[in-house]
């Protein structure tokens, strides 16, 4: 091993360090914003990404990339965290090596974390201890269940980035209706109104079910059903605009043989 090698193995190194016995580098953030969630889940696992600073002359510490999870370890009280030591930076190349860094991270997907859901799930691990253990709120980790239940909403969130996990779960609601995905995903994609449509969505399947559930009803009662025309044609009339053998206007409820209708 060269010399060059060995002084760079000295100097770059992984310790545990006492978070509260650091010194906070300067930092292009200008919050942490080191939110209760993250506290609770550095609380329930640690830190599991080191650190990144040096040892100044007298021994410190110094952070240099890594401030937001160590002010969160020292509210949730961790002992020690991990943290990689290597050589001080000059400035110039410290704000370059921060800004690069947090510019770089990609979050994961909607599809990936749906994914490592159901992985977990799969380890035995109910929704609640997923909340517990990686910090993600209850309702994503139920919508990411249920879209790793569906393939239909599995491959829609691969498809289409600007799916959220609850907008990937509420088109499981309608794999077989196409209209209602086409409408939901265009939605979501202008990125408003999608609570709108969905509950638009929603009420047209209940009067769906609704007609289907009394035209079964009279079927039963021996009353042809026929499904309505459309609106250019030509040869058929509304019943109202027919009259009776005695000259008098036909309503549905005067109908001898047929049931008092629903109010439309």
């Amino acid at each position: 091993m060269s010399t060059a090698t060995t002084e760079k193995a000295a100097t770059e190194t992984v310790v545990a360090i006492d978070p509260r016995q650091v010194q906070i580098g300067a930092n292009v953030r200008l919050d942490a914003n080191v939110d209760k969630e993250f506290v609770a889940n550095v609380r329930e696992e640690g830190v599991i990404v080191p650190v990144v600073g040096y040892f100044d002359g007298d021994g410190h510490y110094v952070v240099v990339d890594g401030q937001r999870r160590t002010l969160a370890a020292i509210e949730a009280k961790q002992a020690t965290i991990p943290a990689f030591a290597t050589r001080r930076r000059e400035d110039a190349d410290r704000i370059v090596a921060q800004m690069s860094a947090n510019h770089h991270r990609v979050g994961i997907t909607a599809a990936e974390r749906a994914k490592g859901f159901e992985q977990l799930a799969g380890f035995g691990m109910s929704a609640a201890q997923i909340v517990k253990k990686t910090g993600y709120k209850r309702p994503e980790v139920d919508a990411g269940l249920k879209v790793a239940g569906s393939d239909l909403a599995s491959k829609a969130t691969e498809r289409w980035g600007f799916l959220t996990l609850e907008q990937a779960a509420a088109l499981a609601e309608f794999d077989q209706d196409a209209d209602a995905l086409k409408a939901l995903t265009v939605a979501a994609e202008r990125g408003s109104g999608f609570d709108h449509e969905l509950q638009r969505q929603r009420d047209k399947r209940e009067d769906r079910e609704a007609i289907k559930a009394f035209a079964e009803q009279l079927t039963a009662d021996g009353v042809t059903v026929i499904e309505r025309p459309p609106h250019d044609h030509k040869t058929i009339l509304r019943l109202n605009h027919l009259d009776d053998a005695e000259g008098s206007r036909i309503t549905p409820r005067r109908t001898p043989t047929a049931p008092d209708t629903p109010p439309t």
